[in-house]
């Protein structure tokens, strides 16, 4: 499941970067903002569990990594958006003739 948790954020970064360009690696902060508030209510829902803190540890690690793969997707897609954008501009911000 976590694989799949950090292919699709990274995948969502890339996409949302190429839209907003100028947003960058902080876009995936923003997609990554929903987690916090969520495991908070996971806890205040879970009652009285008793804690082990190597598994604990792993599943943060794993947020970690969604949360990185979110922001490498963002920043990629926004430098390939920025990229895409200069090439279709010419100088005077008139578009290129196609050929």
């Amino acid at each position: 499941m976590l694989p799949l948790l950090i292919t699709a954020y990274g995948i969502s970064g890339v996409g949302l970067g190429f839209f907003w360009p100028n947003i960058g690696w902080r876009l995936g902060l923003y997609l990554f903002a929903i987690w916090p508030p969520v495991l908070l209510f996971s806890v205040f829902l879970a009652g009285e569990v008793p804690w082990n803190i190597r598994a604990e540890l792993r599943s943060l690690f794993g947020y970690c990594l969604i949360l990185i793969a979110a922001c490498i997707g963002g920043w990629v897609g926004s430098v390939i958006g920025r990229q895409v954008k200069n090439n279709t501009s010419g100088r005077n911000g008139q578009a290129l003739p196609s050929s």
